[in-house]
């Protein structure tokens, strides 16, 4: 049997869209963890994506 060796690669750029985009995704998927209801987490999110948000402005 033989095996395949793939090497991924990466390059560095500056996207600012992507790491907003990537920012909402972790920050959503971190507070649907969360043992809250549905009106906590939305104030939750809300809040850290909008803190987010400024802080990189």
């Amino acid at each position: 049997m033989m095996k395949k060796v793939t090497e991924i690669r990466f390059i560095e750029e500056e996207n600012e869209i992507a790491d907003i985009w990537m920012n909402h995704m972790f920050t959503r998927l971190f507070v649907e963890q969360l043992d809250l209801p549905l009106h906590l987490k939305q104030e939750v999110l809300y809040e850290l994506l909008h803190k987010n948000l400024r802080k990189g402005e």
